[in-house]
């Protein structure tokens, strides 16, 4: 115990040289620190002005390619202007001419198709008709026709007849017979003739009349046909109108862009120079003391590492601090744990002392009657605990009558189960 208190005292001692130390080293940290703080809001004022500078060098930089990027668009946007507004000056004049000539064409034809279709089929239908008709008249003609020619023939035959009999009756002809024949067949020819006469006549003007309808029926077919062309041109003059409208509308909008763009640029391009201007007058009023940041900034990395010297001196002497507080703090449970154990001795040598008196005076009566008084309680709650898993139940014994009828000293447990006369001794 002598020697731990010993070692208490010098680990104190230790711990306040330490403490002391540690305090010291604080206070110097601080002031290092306190005077880098004041360092480095030097150091701020000259980040600032060094930003400033940037900033502004940047500006100019950014601004001056903005005034080529601009007056670069402002030239192209002139040129498409110009070429724009020669182009819609060309497609007004040019769709104004082409109106013109639609008006003129759209008056060319005052039917419609319609009108010719139906026309058309009038004609058409007269053809057809008239067709029939002539072929009708052209077989009746071509049918007396053959019949003179029949006729003829047979002139020509009986004429030229040698046999005094018919080659198909056999009947008896005789010149007064072949005469009369001759004559009627003649006469017959005649008013075939005349007939054949009529009936060419009539052919010619079913002919004549055909020929008119055909041609009327060609007629409307190229008339037809002029007409579809002339819609064809129309619409090909419409859609070009329209074409030649939309042109002319989306130049002018390009021309309206194009002024726009010129006069954003152009303010653009005022409000640039005027920006380039204001941070070439704001760099002139920065002045930079570029020796002064250099020494600052040594000066600020020789304290830095001075604190970092000073930072790793304090950890050390709190990691000694704290070792020294716990080795005082285990010396210190130590102690307890001694005093603790003394006293516990010296009661027991105390308790001791007390019992070997009390066995003496009182031998083994007083044992045996403490355990007669304990048995009743252990036999009570060893068959509360039985109850609860079994229907037996247990008795301590501590006494047993000899045959002579004294009793000696025993320690028995009896247990006693339903349905057996005799208790089971254990």
């Amino acid at each position: 115990l002598e020697k731990i208190a010993v070692e208490k005292i010098q680990t104190k001692a230790d711990l306040e040289q330490t403490e002391k130390m540690l305090e010291a080293t604080t206070l110097e940290k601080q002031a290092i620190v306190d005077v880098v703080e004041k360092l480095r809001k030097q150091q701020i004022r000259f980040n600032d002005q060094i930003k400033s500078i940037a900033r502004y060098k940047k500006d100019i930089e950014e601004k001056t390619a903005l005034q080529k990027k601009l007056t670069d668009g402002i030239e192209l946007a002139e040129s498409k202007l110009a070429h724009y507004s020669s182009q819609y000056d060309e497609k007004k004049a040019e769709f104004k001419k082409l109106k013109d000539e639609y008006a003129i064409l759209k008056d060319q034809f005052t039917f419609t198709k319609e009108d010719i279709l139906k026309k058309g089929k009038a004609a058409d239908k007269r053809l057809k008709e008239s067709e029939k008709q002539l072929e009708t008249v052209s077989g009746e003609y071509y049918k007396l026709k053959g019949e003179t020619e029949r006729i003829e023939k047979d002139i020509k035959s009986i004429a030229e007849l040698k046999e005094s009999r018919c080659p198909s009756c056999y009947t008896e002809i005789d010149a007064e017979r072949k005469a009369s024949s001759i004559s009627f067949l003649k006469t017959h020819a005649g008013l075939v003739a005349t007939q054949l006469t009529a009936k060419e006549e009539e052919l010619k003007k079913q002919k004549t009349t055909t020929d008119k309808y055909r041609a009327d029926v060609e007629e409307l077919k190229e008339q037809l046909q002029e007409f579809m062309k002339w819609t064809k041109e129309k619409n090909h003059a419409q859609k070009t109108l329209m074409l030649i409208k939309e042109q002319a509308d989306e130049a002018k909008i390009v021309v309206s862009d194009q002024k726009s763009v010129i006069k954003e640029n152009t303010t653009m391009l005022e409000q640039a120079k005027k920006d380039v201007e204001y941070a070439r007058a704001e760099l002139q009023e920065i002045d930079l003391d570029t020796e002064g940041l250099e020494k600052l900034n040594k000066e600020i990395s020789t304290r830095d590492q001075r604190i970092g010297d000073v930072s790793q001196v304090l950890t050390k002497l709190q990691v000694q601090k704290g070792q020294l507080q716990a080795k005082k703090k285990q010396l210190e449970d130590q102690e307890a744990l001694l005093a603790e154990q003394k006293r516990e001795r010296d009661s027991l040598i105390k308790e001791k002392y007390y019992y070997s008196e009390l066995a003496k005076v009182f031998s083994k009566e007083i044992p045996t009657l403490i355990i007669e008084n304990a048995c009743q309680d252990l036999s009570d709650e060893a068959n509360k605990i039985l109850r609860a898993i079994s229907t037996d139940s247990i008795e301590f014994v501590t006494q047993r009558a000899n045959k002579d009828g004294s009793t000696k000293e025993v320690f028995e447990i009896e247990i006693t189960r339903p349905g057996v006369s005799h208790p089971i001794l254990i």
